[in-house]
């Protein structure tokens, strides 16, 4: 009922992959690449607003479509996942 679910099956092995990185705090600089309202691979940067138990909370844009995507630190480490926004606003703009 409104969650998103996802299951990956995996058939190989990878040379490389994500490290996880230590915990965020409240400051640090943080990059995902995500799908915002159906857009494929649109990169966005983030300032970690504040840290709780299980939640990070960020200061910029997350839309419908970047649930899954990976939270890296300035290492490229993996230190959370988007999961959620905090209203159905989404403003994103397009230059040309």
């Amino acid at each position: 009922e409104g969650d998103d679910t996802v299951v990956v099956t995996v058939s190989g092995t990878f040379k490389q992959w994500a490290r996880r990185g230590p915990k965020p705090v409240q400051g640090d600089r943080v990059r995902f690449i995500g799908n915002p309202m159906g857009e494929p691979g649109v990169y966005r940067e983030a300032i970690v607003s504040r840290v709780r138990p299980g939640q990070i909370i960020l200061q910029g844009m997350v839309c419908a479509g970047d649930s899954g995507a990976g939270i890296t630190n300035e290492r490229g480490e993996v230190v959370g996942i988007v999961d959620a926004m905090t209203d159905r606003a989404c403003k994103f703009g397009i230059g040309i």
